[in-house]
């Protein structure tokens, strides 16, 4: 499986500038699903001038103390206020001096799907067709990012059971890598 655009511009693309490789640039046109419509992505990769080889790099040493935590959540609007406060309260936990100092950001983008499933209270449940996606980012003092992310494929069922599952699955796991 590929991976995430979420995870190629969150933590990839960052990884590759550390290194010393010239910006690449991600545009999303359209997301798409493994089970479904697939989605768009252009890149853009700066041309190095001619004879000039991509320079070599290693990423070695200390990585510095986790500065920032910063989750992208995607999926139907119905579970969002569940996903957000279970993943507040995990990140919370695991990040207790993180917390103090504002350094844990939550992002969620609705991504219901057309009709079915996920549109409304507690017991419904979600169609194949909707997806319910989580990625965590660390970031480090020393400008590296380490990111975990995972596509919920467990069997649909209640949102509210999904979402906390998928925040137990993480708790404490964005430090150590995808």
């Amino acid at each position: 499986m590929s991976p995430s655009i979420d995870y190629v511009q969150q933590v990839l693309l960052p990884m590759l500038a550390l290194a010393g490789l010239p910006p690449i640039e991600a545009e999303l046109h359209r997301r798409g699903w493994m089970w479904g419509n697939r989605g768009t992505v252009t890149f853009k990769v700066p041309a190095l001038p001619r004879g000039v080889p991509l320079p070599a790099f290693k990423l070695a040493g200390p990585r510095g103390p986790i500065v920032e935590i910063t989750a992208t959540a995607l999926g139907p609007a119905a579970v969002r206020d569940v996903l957000k406060k279970e993943l507040a309260k995990a990140l919370r936990g695991a990040f207790h001096t993180l917390s103090k100092d504002g350094g844990i950001t939550i992002a969620f983008e609705a991504i219901d799907g057309s009709g079915g499933g996920g549109g409304g209270g507690g017991g419904r449940q979600r169609q194949r067709r909707e997806g319910l996606y989580l990625l965590l980012v660390a970031h480090a003092a020393g400008g590296a990012r380490l990111g975990r992310d995972w596509l919920y494929d467990g069997r649909p069922g209640p949102l509210e059971a999904e979402a906390r599952q998928m925040v137990k699955r993480f708790d404490g796991a964005p430090d150590r890598g995808r």
